[in-house]
């Protein structure tokens, strides 16, 4: 769940992606309902992991190149 304050719009969204395809989606933070995910960004990356830093920015792990990126 994204709880850093670099993207208001994701505050208390999960965050996840898709490690084939290189998309990212997000869904909101709910009790009860089935929610439906919303595409945040479409890469060419093989996503394998995220992170959080300190000030909880969420940070894209690239298998394919292996780098680091922080989602902003």
């Amino acid at each position: 769940m994204y709880r850093g304050p670099d993207v208001p719009a994701l505050r208390d969204r999960y965050v996840f992606a898709d490690f084939c395809s290189g998309r990212i989606w997000t869904v909101p933070r709910t009790t009860g309902a089935l929610a439906t995910p919303q595409l945040l960004v479409d890469t060419s990356l093989s996503i394998s992991s995220f992170g959080e830093g300190g000030a909880y920015e969420l940070f894209v792990v690239d298998r394919g190149g292996g780098a680091i990126y922080r989602l902003r």
